[in-house]
Protein backbone atom coordinates (compact mmCIF):
# COMPACT_ATOMS: atom_id res chain seq x y z
CA UNK A 1 0.00 0.00 0.00
CA UNK A 2 2.86 2.36 0.86
CA UNK A 3 4.45 1.67 -2.52
CA UNK A 4 1.20 2.52 -4.32
CA UNK A 5 0.89 5.80 -2.42
CA UNK A 6 4.45 6.71 -3.38
CA UNK A 7 3.75 5.96 -7.05
CA UNK A 8 0.72 8.24 -6.93
CA UNK A 9 2.77 10.92 -5.16
CA UNK A 10 5.48 10.82 -7.83
CA UNK A 11 3.09 10.60 -10.81
CA UNK A 12 -0.21 12.14 -9.67
CA UNK A 13 -1.47 13.11 -13.12
CA UNK A 14 -0.75 9.69 -14.62
CA UNK A 15 -2.38 7.98 -11.64
CA UNK A 16 -5.49 10.13 -12.06
CA UNK A 17 -5.68 9.35 -15.76
CA UNK A 18 -5.45 5.60 -15.14
CA UNK A 19 -8.00 5.75 -12.33
CA UNK A 20 -10.50 7.50 -14.61
CA UNK A 21 -9.88 5.96 -18.02
CA UNK A 22 -9.61 2.29 -16.97
CA UNK A 23 -13.16 2.05 -15.51
CA UNK A 24 -14.54 4.28 -18.25
CA UNK A 25 -13.22 2.11 -21.08
CA UNK A 26 -14.20 -1.08 -19.24
CA UNK A 27 -17.76 0.16 -18.78
CA UNK A 28 -18.02 1.25 -22.41
CA UNK A 29 -16.81 -2.12 -23.73
CA UNK A 30 -18.75 -4.38 -21.38
CA UNK A 31 -21.91 -2.43 -20.53
CA UNK A 32 -22.47 0.07 -23.36
CA UNK A 33 -26.18 0.52 -22.54
CA UNK A 34 -25.61 1.47 -18.91
CA UNK A 35 -28.08 4.08 -17.68
CA UNK A 36 -29.60 4.62 -21.13
CA UNK A 37 -33.06 5.52 -19.78
CA UNK A 38 -31.71 7.82 -17.09
CA UNK A 39 -29.38 9.58 -19.54
CA UNK A 40 -32.22 10.09 -22.03
CA UNK A 41 -34.38 11.83 -19.41
CA UNK A 42 -31.50 14.05 -18.25
CA UNK A 43 -30.56 15.00 -21.80
CA UNK A 44 -34.15 16.00 -22.57
CA UNK A 45 -34.17 18.40 -19.61
CA UNK A 46 -30.77 19.81 -20.53
CA UNK A 47 -31.91 20.31 -24.13
CA UNK A 48 -34.76 22.48 -22.86
CA UNK A 49 -32.30 24.54 -20.81
CA UNK A 50 -29.83 24.77 -23.71
CA UNK A 51 -32.46 26.50 -25.83
CA UNK A 52 -32.33 29.49 -23.47
CA UNK A 53 -28.95 30.55 -24.77
CA UNK A 54 -28.41 33.79 -22.85
CA UNK A 55 -29.40 32.10 -19.62
CA UNK A 56 -26.94 29.30 -20.32
CA UNK A 57 -24.09 31.76 -20.93
CA UNK A 58 -24.85 33.53 -17.65
CA UNK A 59 -25.07 30.23 -15.77
CA UNK A 60 -21.71 29.18 -17.21
CA UNK A 61 -20.21 32.46 -16.00
CA UNK A 62 -21.52 31.79 -12.49
CA UNK A 63 -20.26 28.20 -12.68
CA UNK A 64 -16.77 29.30 -13.58
CA UNK A 65 -16.67 32.10 -11.00
CA UNK A 66 -18.15 30.13 -8.10
CA UNK A 67 -16.40 26.88 -8.98
CA UNK A 68 -12.93 28.41 -9.32
CA UNK A 69 -13.39 30.45 -6.14
CA UNK A 70 -14.40 27.37 -4.15
CA UNK A 71 -11.60 25.29 -5.68
CA UNK A 72 -9.06 28.00 -4.90
CA UNK A 73 -10.17 28.27 -1.31
CA UNK A 74 -9.96 24.48 -0.88
CA UNK A 75 -6.61 24.01 -2.61
CA UNK A 76 -5.09 27.25 -1.32
CA UNK A 77 -5.54 30.86 -2.44
CA UNK A 78 -3.21 31.48 -5.41
CA UNK A 79 -0.17 33.68 -4.93
CA UNK A 80 2.60 34.56 -7.41
CA UNK A 81 5.44 32.03 -7.40
CA UNK A 82 7.33 32.26 -10.69
CA UNK A 83 9.06 34.97 -12.71
CA UNK A 84 6.12 35.71 -15.01
CA UNK A 85 3.62 35.64 -12.16
CA UNK A 86 5.40 38.32 -10.15
CA UNK A 87 5.56 40.49 -13.26
CA UNK A 88 1.81 40.21 -13.79
CA UNK A 89 1.24 40.87 -10.08
CA UNK A 90 3.28 44.09 -10.37
CA UNK A 91 1.05 45.25 -13.22
CA UNK A 92 -2.05 44.43 -11.20
CA UNK A 93 -0.75 46.30 -8.16
CA UNK A 94 0.14 49.30 -10.31
CA UNK A 95 -3.29 49.55 -11.93
CA UNK A 96 -5.07 48.95 -8.62
CA UNK A 97 -3.12 51.90 -7.21
CA UNK A 98 -4.62 54.14 -9.90
CA UNK A 99 -1.42 54.48 -11.93
CA UNK A 100 -0.57 53.48 -15.49
CA UNK A 101 3.04 52.86 -14.54
CA UNK A 102 5.54 53.69 -11.78
CA UNK A 103 8.42 56.16 -11.78
CA UNK A 104 11.91 54.61 -11.83
CA UNK A 105 13.31 54.14 -8.34
CA UNK A 106 16.53 55.99 -7.41
CA UNK A 107 18.02 52.68 -6.21
CA UNK A 108 16.60 50.66 -9.13
CA UNK A 109 19.76 48.65 -9.76
CA UNK A 110 19.09 46.77 -6.49
CA UNK A 111 15.57 45.85 -7.61
CA UNK A 112 16.19 44.51 -11.13
CA UNK A 113 14.32 41.28 -11.70
CA UNK A 114 12.93 39.06 -14.40
CA UNK A 115 10.29 40.32 -16.86
CA UNK A 116 10.21 43.79 -15.30
CA UNK A 117 11.57 47.00 -16.80
CA UNK A 118 13.20 49.57 -14.53
CA UNK A 119 13.84 52.31 -17.09
CA UNK A 120 12.35 54.61 -18.28
CA UNK A 121 9.64 53.52 -15.84
CA UNK A 122 9.19 50.66 -13.39
CA UNK A 123 6.60 48.24 -14.80
CA UNK A 124 5.84 44.73 -16.05
CA UNK A 125 7.07 43.98 -19.56
CA UNK A 126 3.83 42.21 -20.47
CA UNK A 127 0.74 43.67 -22.18
CA UNK A 128 -1.71 45.17 -19.67
CA UNK A 129 -4.69 42.82 -20.12
CA UNK A 130 -3.93 40.27 -17.41
CA UNK A 131 -2.72 42.98 -15.07
CA UNK A 132 -6.05 44.80 -15.41
CA UNK A 133 -7.91 41.61 -14.49
CA UNK A 134 -5.74 41.14 -11.39
CA UNK A 135 -6.21 44.81 -10.50
CA UNK A 136 -9.98 44.42 -10.68
CA UNK A 137 -9.79 41.59 -8.19
CA UNK A 138 -7.51 43.60 -5.91
CA UNK A 139 -9.83 46.62 -5.97
CA UNK A 140 -13.03 44.62 -5.44
CA UNK A 141 -11.88 42.15 -2.79
CA UNK A 142 -8.38 43.14 -1.69
CA UNK A 143 -6.78 40.09 -3.31
CA UNK A 144 -5.61 39.68 -6.89
CA UNK A 145 -6.60 36.00 -6.81
CA UNK A 146 -10.26 36.97 -7.18
CA UNK A 147 -9.34 38.47 -10.54
CA UNK A 148 -8.20 35.01 -11.62
CA UNK A 149 -11.54 33.55 -10.54
CA UNK A 150 -13.40 36.28 -12.41
CA UNK A 151 -11.35 35.32 -15.46
CA UNK A 152 -12.51 31.73 -15.00
CA UNK A 153 -16.13 32.85 -15.15
CA UNK A 154 -15.48 34.90 -18.29
CA UNK A 155 -13.69 31.94 -19.88
CA UNK A 156 -16.60 29.54 -19.29
CA UNK A 157 -19.13 32.08 -20.54
CA UNK A 158 -17.14 33.07 -23.64
CA UNK A 159 -16.46 29.48 -24.68
CA UNK A 160 -20.15 28.60 -24.38
CA UNK A 161 -21.18 31.74 -26.29
CA UNK A 162 -18.73 30.90 -29.07
CA UNK A 163 -19.93 27.30 -29.38
CA UNK A 164 -23.53 28.47 -29.66
CA UNK A 165 -22.58 30.06 -32.99
CA UNK A 166 -20.96 26.89 -34.32
CA UNK A 167 -23.19 24.10 -32.99
CA UNK A 168 -26.71 23.38 -31.82
CA UNK A 169 -27.65 24.69 -28.35
CA UNK A 170 -27.32 21.22 -26.77
CA UNK A 171 -23.85 20.62 -28.16
CA UNK A 172 -22.80 24.13 -27.14
CA UNK A 173 -23.92 23.43 -23.56
CA UNK A 174 -22.01 20.14 -23.56
CA UNK A 175 -18.86 21.82 -24.92
CA UNK A 176 -19.09 24.75 -22.51
CA UNK A 177 -19.54 22.45 -19.51
CA UNK A 178 -16.61 20.31 -20.69
CA UNK A 179 -14.41 23.40 -20.97
CA UNK A 180 -15.41 24.49 -17.46
CA UNK A 181 -14.57 21.10 -15.95
CA UNK A 182 -11.40 20.59 -17.98
CA UNK A 183 -9.59 23.89 -17.48
CA UNK A 184 -12.08 26.62 -16.54
CA UNK A 185 -12.57 25.93 -12.85
CA UNK A 186 -9.18 24.63 -11.76
CA UNK A 187 -6.10 24.88 -13.94
CA UNK A 188 -2.98 26.98 -14.00
CA UNK A 189 -4.89 29.57 -16.04
CA UNK A 190 -7.39 30.17 -13.27
CA UNK A 191 -5.37 29.28 -10.15
CA UNK A 192 -1.97 30.84 -10.89
CA UNK A 193 -0.82 34.22 -12.18
CA UNK A 194 0.63 32.88 -15.45
CA UNK A 195 -2.30 34.12 -17.54
CA UNK A 196 -4.13 32.38 -20.36
CA UNK A 197 -7.79 32.69 -19.39
CA UNK A 198 -8.23 36.21 -20.78
CA UNK A 199 -6.48 35.35 -24.05
CA UNK A 200 -8.82 32.36 -24.33
CA UNK A 201 -11.76 34.73 -23.86
CA UNK A 202 -10.44 37.02 -26.60
CA UNK A 203 -10.05 34.14 -29.05
CA UNK A 204 -13.51 32.80 -28.24
CA UNK A 205 -15.09 36.21 -28.86
CA UNK A 206 -13.33 36.49 -32.23
CA UNK A 207 -14.43 33.02 -33.36
CA UNK A 208 -17.97 33.36 -32.07
CA UNK A 209 -18.43 36.82 -33.55
CA UNK A 210 -16.99 35.85 -36.92
CA UNK A 211 -19.41 32.94 -37.22
CA UNK A 212 -22.35 35.12 -36.21
CA UNK A 213 -21.42 37.78 -38.75
CA UNK A 214 -21.51 35.24 -41.58
CA UNK A 215 -25.00 34.17 -40.51
CA UNK A 216 -26.42 37.61 -39.81
CA UNK A 217 -24.10 40.64 -40.19
CA UNK A 218 -25.12 43.07 -37.48
CA UNK A 219 -23.23 45.80 -35.58
CA UNK A 220 -23.36 43.70 -32.39
CA UNK A 221 -21.29 40.96 -34.03
CA UNK A 222 -18.71 43.50 -35.21
CA UNK A 223 -18.48 45.00 -31.72
CA UNK A 224 -17.88 41.56 -30.20
CA UNK A 225 -15.29 40.83 -32.89
CA UNK A 226 -13.49 44.09 -32.14
CA UNK A 227 -13.63 43.41 -28.40
CA UNK A 228 -12.06 40.00 -28.92
CA UNK A 229 -9.29 41.48 -31.06
CA UNK A 230 -8.68 44.16 -28.43
CA UNK A 231 -8.31 41.53 -25.71
CA UNK A 232 -5.89 39.49 -27.83
CA UNK A 233 -3.79 42.58 -28.60
CA UNK A 234 -3.46 43.28 -24.89
CA UNK A 235 -2.81 39.74 -23.65
CA UNK A 236 -0.99 37.66 -26.30
CA UNK A 237 -0.52 39.92 -29.33
CA UNK A 238 1.73 37.61 -31.39
CA UNK A 239 -0.44 34.54 -30.95
CA UNK A 240 -3.54 36.72 -31.29
CA UNK A 241 -2.24 37.81 -34.68
CA UNK A 242 -1.83 34.14 -35.62
CA UNK A 243 -5.56 33.67 -34.99
CA UNK A 244 -6.72 37.01 -36.36
CA UNK A 245 -5.10 36.64 -39.79
CA UNK A 246 -7.00 33.49 -40.86
CA UNK A 247 -10.24 34.89 -39.38
CA UNK A 248 -9.74 38.11 -41.37
CA UNK A 249 -9.09 36.08 -44.52
CA UNK A 250 -12.20 33.96 -43.95
CA UNK A 251 -14.44 36.99 -43.42
CA UNK A 252 -12.96 38.75 -46.45
CA UNK A 253 -13.58 35.78 -48.73
CA UNK A 254 -17.09 35.38 -47.34
CA UNK A 255 -17.89 39.07 -47.87
CA UNK A 256 -16.73 38.96 -51.49
CA UNK A 257 -18.45 35.68 -52.38
CA UNK A 258 -21.80 35.92 -50.63
CA UNK A 259 -24.80 37.40 -52.47
CA UNK A 260 -27.27 38.16 -49.69
CA UNK A 261 -25.85 41.50 -48.55
CA UNK A 262 -24.34 44.30 -50.68
CA UNK A 263 -20.74 45.14 -49.79
CA UNK A 264 -21.70 48.70 -48.86
CA UNK A 265 -24.27 47.42 -46.38
CA UNK A 266 -21.68 45.12 -44.81
CA UNK A 267 -19.24 47.99 -44.42
CA UNK A 268 -21.88 50.14 -42.71
CA UNK A 269 -23.17 47.37 -40.45
CA UNK A 270 -19.91 45.68 -39.54
CA UNK A 271 -16.96 47.59 -40.94
CA UNK A 272 -17.68 50.89 -39.21
CA UNK A 273 -18.32 49.47 -35.70
CA UNK A 274 -15.26 47.24 -36.02
CA UNK A 275 -13.03 50.13 -37.07
CA UNK A 276 -14.37 52.23 -34.20
CA UNK A 277 -13.42 49.58 -31.62
CA UNK A 278 -10.01 49.03 -33.20
CA UNK A 279 -9.33 52.78 -33.34
CA UNK A 280 -10.19 53.20 -29.66
CA UNK A 281 -8.06 50.17 -28.79
CA UNK A 282 -5.12 51.45 -30.83
CA UNK A 283 -5.35 54.86 -29.18
CA UNK A 284 -5.44 53.34 -25.70
CA UNK A 285 -2.46 51.10 -26.49
CA UNK A 286 -0.48 54.03 -27.89
CA UNK A 287 -1.21 56.04 -24.73
CA UNK A 288 -0.15 53.13 -22.53
CA UNK A 289 3.08 52.62 -24.46
CA UNK A 290 3.87 56.33 -24.29
CA UNK A 291 3.40 56.41 -20.53
CA UNK A 292 5.46 53.27 -19.90
CA UNK A 293 8.23 53.47 -22.51
CA UNK A 294 8.09 57.10 -23.67
CA UNK A 295 7.29 55.99 -27.22
CA UNK A 296 3.74 55.31 -28.45
CA UNK A 297 4.97 52.68 -30.89
CA UNK A 298 7.39 50.90 -28.52
CA UNK A 299 5.87 48.29 -26.23
CA UNK A 300 7.37 47.42 -22.81
CA UNK A 301 8.25 43.95 -24.09
CA UNK A 302 10.63 45.52 -26.61
CA UNK A 303 12.30 47.62 -23.91
CA UNK A 304 12.90 44.56 -21.77
CA UNK A 305 14.15 42.49 -24.70
CA UNK A 306 16.65 45.14 -25.78
CA UNK A 307 17.87 45.50 -22.18
CA UNK A 308 18.02 41.94 -20.89
CA UNK A 309 17.17 39.16 -23.36
CA UNK A 310 20.00 37.15 -24.87
CA UNK A 311 17.74 35.23 -27.28
CA UNK A 312 14.99 36.94 -29.26
CA UNK A 313 11.42 35.75 -28.79
CA UNK A 314 10.98 35.57 -32.57
CA UNK A 315 13.65 34.03 -34.76
CA UNK A 316 16.02 32.82 -31.99
CA UNK A 317 18.67 35.49 -32.58
CA UNK A 318 21.42 35.25 -29.95
CA UNK A 319 23.09 38.23 -28.23
CA UNK A 320 25.88 36.81 -26.06
CA UNK A 321 27.48 40.08 -25.03
CA UNK A 322 25.18 41.26 -22.26
CA UNK A 323 26.47 41.88 -18.74
CA UNK A 324 24.11 42.02 -15.75
CA UNK A 325 24.37 43.74 -12.39
CA UNK A 326 23.26 40.78 -10.29
CA UNK A 327 24.42 37.19 -10.37
CA UNK A 328 20.94 35.69 -10.72
CA UNK A 329 20.13 37.38 -14.01
CA UNK A 330 23.66 36.80 -15.28
CA UNK A 331 23.35 33.06 -14.70
CA UNK A 332 19.82 32.90 -16.10
CA UNK A 333 20.40 34.69 -19.38
CA UNK A 334 23.91 33.36 -19.75
CA UNK A 335 22.36 29.90 -19.47
CA UNK A 336 20.16 30.68 -22.46
CA UNK A 337 23.22 31.35 -24.58
CA UNK A 338 24.94 28.15 -23.47
CA UNK A 339 21.79 26.12 -24.07
CA UNK A 340 21.44 27.57 -27.57
CA UNK A 341 24.91 26.27 -28.44
CA UNK A 342 23.86 22.71 -27.57
CA UNK A 343 20.58 22.70 -29.46
CA UNK A 344 20.04 21.00 -32.78
CA UNK A 345 19.66 23.02 -35.95
CA UNK A 346 17.69 22.64 -39.16
CA UNK A 347 15.20 19.82 -39.47
CA UNK A 348 16.20 18.25 -36.15
CA UNK A 349 15.29 21.40 -34.26
CA UNK A 350 12.03 21.72 -36.20
CA UNK A 351 11.12 18.12 -35.37
CA UNK A 352 11.96 18.62 -31.71
CA UNK A 353 9.87 21.80 -31.57
CA UNK A 354 6.89 20.20 -33.29
CA UNK A 355 7.01 17.20 -30.99
CA UNK A 356 7.33 19.33 -27.86
CA UNK A 357 4.49 21.62 -28.89
CA UNK A 358 2.25 18.67 -29.69
CA UNK A 359 2.95 17.29 -26.22
CA UNK A 360 2.05 20.64 -24.62
CA UNK A 361 -1.23 20.85 -26.53
CA UNK A 362 -2.18 17.28 -25.73
CA UNK A 363 -1.29 17.57 -22.06
CA UNK A 364 -3.22 20.77 -21.33
CA UNK A 365 -6.01 20.93 -23.87
CA UNK A 366 -6.86 17.34 -24.74
CA UNK A 367 -5.64 14.66 -22.35
CA UNK A 368 -6.86 11.07 -22.51
CA UNK A 369 -10.55 11.98 -22.17
CA UNK A 370 -10.69 14.04 -25.38
CA UNK A 371 -8.16 12.07 -27.43
CA UNK A 372 -10.80 9.85 -29.05
CA UNK A 373 -13.13 12.72 -30.03
CA UNK A 374 -10.22 14.66 -31.52
CA UNK A 375 -9.04 11.62 -33.50
CA UNK A 376 -12.52 11.39 -35.02
CA UNK A 377 -12.62 15.10 -35.87
CA UNK A 378 -10.98 14.79 -39.34
CA UNK A 379 -13.97 12.67 -40.36
CA UNK A 380 -16.10 15.80 -39.90
CA UNK A 381 -13.86 17.89 -42.18
CA UNK A 382 -16.39 17.40 -44.98
CA UNK A 383 -18.55 20.00 -43.23
CA UNK A 384 -17.51 23.40 -44.68
CA UNK A 385 -17.09 25.26 -41.38
CA UNK A 386 -15.22 22.39 -39.71
CA UNK A 387 -12.85 22.32 -42.70
CA UNK A 388 -12.37 26.08 -42.23
CA UNK A 389 -11.58 25.51 -38.54
CA UNK A 390 -8.99 22.87 -39.45
CA UNK A 391 -7.36 25.26 -41.94
CA UNK A 392 -7.28 28.08 -39.36
CA UNK A 393 -5.75 25.75 -36.76
CA UNK A 394 -3.09 24.60 -39.21
CA UNK A 395 -2.17 28.22 -39.99
CA UNK A 396 -2.08 29.11 -36.29
CA UNK A 397 0.31 26.29 -35.42
CA UNK A 398 2.53 26.98 -38.43
CA UNK A 399 2.71 30.67 -37.51
CA UNK A 400 3.75 29.78 -33.97
CA UNK A 401 6.84 27.91 -35.20
CA UNK A 402 8.37 31.38 -35.52
CA UNK A 403 8.20 31.75 -31.74
CA UNK A 404 11.25 30.76 -29.72
CA UNK A 405 9.32 29.77 -26.60
CA UNK A 406 6.22 27.70 -25.99
CA UNK A 407 3.97 26.96 -23.04
CA UNK A 408 0.26 26.19 -22.90
CA UNK A 409 -0.86 29.81 -22.54
CA UNK A 410 0.73 30.58 -25.93
CA UNK A 411 -2.03 28.47 -27.52
CA UNK A 412 -4.76 30.18 -25.47
CA UNK A 413 -6.11 32.36 -28.32
CA UNK A 414 -6.83 29.17 -30.32
CA UNK A 415 -8.56 27.32 -27.47
CA UNK A 416 -11.88 27.89 -29.21
CA UNK A 417 -10.56 26.30 -32.41
CA UNK A 418 -9.39 23.23 -30.50
CA UNK A 419 -12.79 22.95 -28.84
CA UNK A 420 -14.62 23.30 -32.15
CA UNK A 421 -12.58 20.46 -33.62
CA UNK A 422 -13.04 18.34 -30.51
CA UNK A 423 -16.79 18.87 -30.49
CA UNK A 424 -17.04 18.00 -34.18
CA UNK A 425 -15.30 14.73 -33.36
CA UNK A 426 -17.64 14.21 -30.40
CA UNK A 427 -20.59 14.39 -32.78
CA UNK A 428 -19.01 11.60 -34.80
CA UNK A 429 -18.31 9.68 -31.61
CA UNK A 430 -21.99 9.72 -30.70
CA UNK A 431 -22.83 7.44 -33.59
CA UNK A 432 -19.86 5.09 -33.15
CA UNK A 433 -21.02 1.47 -32.81
CA UNK A 434 -19.38 -1.93 -32.74
CA UNK A 435 -21.47 -4.98 -33.55
CA UNK A 436 -24.56 -2.88 -33.05
CA UNK A 437 -23.50 -1.79 -29.55
CA UNK A 438 -23.52 2.02 -28.91
CA UNK A 439 -19.97 2.33 -27.57
CA UNK A 440 -19.54 5.96 -28.56
CA UNK A 441 -22.76 7.16 -26.99
CA UNK A 442 -21.90 5.87 -23.52
CA UNK A 443 -18.34 7.19 -23.80
CA UNK A 444 -19.74 10.62 -24.66
CA UNK A 445 -22.24 10.51 -21.81
CA UNK A 446 -19.51 9.54 -19.34
CA UNK A 447 -17.18 12.41 -20.28
CA UNK A 448 -18.62 14.94 -17.76
CA UNK A 449 -18.32 12.39 -14.92
CA UNK A 450 -14.72 11.61 -15.90
CA UNK A 451 -13.86 15.31 -16.03
CA UNK A 452 -15.50 15.88 -12.66
CA UNK A 453 -13.37 13.14 -11.07
CA UNK A 454 -10.20 14.58 -12.59
CA UNK A 455 -11.19 18.05 -11.39
CA UNK A 456 -11.74 16.79 -7.84
CA UNK A 457 -8.33 15.14 -7.90
CA UNK A 458 -6.58 18.31 -9.09
CA UNK A 459 -8.25 20.35 -6.36
CA UNK A 460 -7.42 17.81 -3.66
CA UNK A 461 -3.86 17.13 -4.80
CA UNK A 462 -2.22 20.10 -2.98
CA UNK A 463 -3.84 18.91 0.26
CA UNK A 464 -3.24 15.19 -0.28
CA UNK A 465 0.38 15.54 -1.42
CA UNK A 466 1.69 18.86 -0.09
CA UNK A 467 5.12 19.90 -1.32
CA UNK A 468 7.05 22.61 0.47
CA UNK A 469 8.68 24.89 -2.11
CA UNK A 470 11.24 27.61 -1.70
CA UNK A 471 8.60 30.27 -2.35
CA UNK A 472 6.76 29.11 0.77
CA UNK A 473 9.83 30.11 2.77
CA UNK A 474 9.78 33.58 1.25
CA UNK A 475 6.07 33.95 1.96
CA UNK A 476 6.64 32.86 5.57
CA UNK A 477 9.35 35.51 6.02
CA UNK A 478 7.26 38.16 4.26
CA UNK A 479 4.24 37.52 6.51
CA UNK A 480 6.35 37.56 9.67
CA UNK A 481 7.95 40.90 8.77
CA UNK A 482 4.63 42.47 7.81
CA UNK A 483 3.09 41.31 11.09
CA UNK A 484 5.78 43.14 13.07
CA UNK A 485 4.30 46.51 12.17
CA UNK A 486 7.73 47.90 11.28
CA UNK A 487 9.28 48.76 7.90
CA UNK A 488 11.96 46.38 6.65
CA UNK A 489 14.65 46.06 4.00
CA UNK A 490 15.83 42.55 3.08
CA UNK A 491 19.12 42.34 1.17
CA UNK A 492 19.27 39.00 -0.61
CA UNK A 493 22.59 37.22 -1.16
CA UNK A 494 22.83 34.17 -3.44
CA UNK A 495 25.33 31.33 -3.24
CA UNK A 496 27.52 30.08 -6.11
CA UNK A 497 25.09 27.26 -6.92
CA UNK A 498 21.95 29.37 -6.81
CA UNK A 499 19.03 28.17 -8.95
CA UNK A 500 17.98 31.20 -10.99
CA UNK A 501 14.37 29.97 -11.01
CA UNK A 502 14.31 30.91 -7.31
CA UNK A 503 14.16 34.67 -7.48
CA UNK A 504 13.52 36.43 -4.17
CA UNK A 505 13.73 40.03 -5.34
CA UNK A 506 10.28 41.20 -6.38
CA UNK A 507 8.54 44.24 -4.93
CA UNK A 508 5.26 46.11 -4.81
CA UNK A 509 4.47 48.87 -7.29
CA UNK A 510 5.17 51.52 -4.62
CA UNK A 511 8.56 50.33 -3.38
CA UNK A 512 9.12 53.09 -0.85
CA UNK A 513 5.62 52.64 0.57
CA UNK A 514 5.84 48.85 0.93
CA UNK A 515 6.28 47.43 4.46
CA UNK A 516 8.92 44.99 3.16
CA UNK A 517 11.42 45.77 0.38
CA UNK A 518 13.58 43.09 -1.25
CA UNK A 519 16.92 44.03 -2.81
CA UNK A 520 19.95 42.39 -4.41
CA UNK A 521 23.28 42.29 -2.63
CA UNK A 522 25.52 44.33 -4.98
CA UNK A 523 28.61 44.61 -2.82
CA UNK A 524 29.64 46.85 0.09
CA UNK A 525 29.69 50.17 -1.72
CA UNK A 526 26.31 49.88 -3.43
CA UNK A 527 24.78 48.26 -0.35
CA UNK A 528 25.90 51.23 1.73
CA UNK A 529 24.12 53.61 -0.65
CA UNK A 530 20.95 51.54 -0.45
CA UNK A 531 20.97 51.41 3.35
CA UNK A 532 21.60 55.13 3.53
CA UNK A 533 18.60 55.76 1.27
CA UNK A 534 16.39 53.45 3.35
CA UNK A 535 17.76 54.44 6.74
CA UNK A 536 14.28 54.41 8.31
CA UNK A 537 13.93 50.65 7.76
CA UNK A 538 15.22 47.74 9.76
CA UNK A 539 17.82 46.10 7.50
CA UNK A 540 18.29 42.35 7.18
CA UNK A 541 20.62 40.09 5.27
CA UNK A 542 19.18 36.88 3.82
CA UNK A 543 21.40 34.02 2.69
CA UNK A 544 18.86 32.72 0.19
CA UNK A 545 20.63 29.45 -0.59
CA UNK A 546 21.13 28.32 2.98
CA UNK A 547 19.48 25.01 3.85
CA UNK A 548 16.84 26.96 5.77
CA UNK A 549 16.93 30.62 4.67
CA UNK A 550 16.83 32.85 7.72
CA UNK A 551 17.20 36.56 8.33
CA UNK A 552 19.99 38.11 10.34
CA UNK A 553 20.57 41.82 11.04
CA UNK A 554 22.47 43.53 8.27
CA UNK A 555 25.96 44.75 9.23
CA UNK A 556 26.30 48.37 10.19
CA UNK A 557 26.46 50.74 7.19
CA UNK A 558 29.84 52.21 8.13
CA UNK A 559 31.25 48.73 8.72
CA UNK A 560 29.90 47.59 5.36
CA UNK A 561 31.43 50.54 3.54
CA UNK A 562 34.78 49.98 5.29
CA UNK A 563 34.84 46.34 4.19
Amino acid sequence: MTGLVEIVRQNPKLAAYVAVMAPLLTLVLLKPKTGAHWFARLEARLAALAGRQRTVVFLMFLTGLAGSTLAGLVAGVPAPRGHDEFSYALAGDTFASGRVTNPPHPMWIHFESFHIIQQPTYMSKYPPGNGLLLALGQVLTGTQASGLWLGAGLLCAAMTWMLQAWFSPSWALFGGAAAALHFGIYSYWTQTYWGGALACVGGALVLGAARRITDDPRPAGALWLGSGLAILANTRPFEGLALSLPVAAILSVWALRQRRFPLGLLLRRCGAPLLLVLALTGGAMAYYNHRVTGNSLRIPYQVYASTYDTISAIGRKVDAGRVYRNSSMQAYYGGWVEASKRQETGWMRLWRDVRYRAEVIWDYYIGPVFTLPLLLSPAAAGQPWIAVAWAAMAFFLAFLTLSTWMTAQYIAPATGLIWILMLAGAQRLKGLKWRGRPLGLLYLRAIPAALLVLLAFRVAQPRLFPRIQWIDQKMRIQRALEASGQRHLVVVRYGPRHSNSREWVYNRADIDGAPVVWAHDLGPEENARLLAYMKGRKAWLLEADARVPELRPFPDVTETARK
